[in-house]
């Protein structure tokens, strides 16, 4: 991102990675991205009881609000969305 983009530029992410989500956005931060990002669009996997039946058990095991507070986290504190 760093190297095709500078903070000037109007970037949307849209991030639909199976699970990874959980991996890859604190990934982003640590590496300092998120200045570069306007707006994300992600798909956030977690554990619900309803979803076992559609194979939804197979992601580590967060929680809605582990989901929410990931997603006010970077609303809040990186200012991104």
């Amino acid at each position: 991102i760093k190297s095709r983009f500078s903070v000037d530029d109007y970037l949307v992410l849209k991030m639909d990675v199976e699970g990874y989500e959980w991996n890859m956005l604190p990934a982003l931060e640590r590496a300092g991205l998120h200045p570069y990002i306007d707006e994300l669009f992600v798909e956030i996997h977690f554990q619900h009881p309803l979803m076992v039946p559609y194979g939804w058990n197979q992601f580590a095991p967060h929680t809605l609000d582990e989901a929410k507070a990931m997603l006010e986290h970077w609303r809040t504190d990186l200012e991104v969305f």
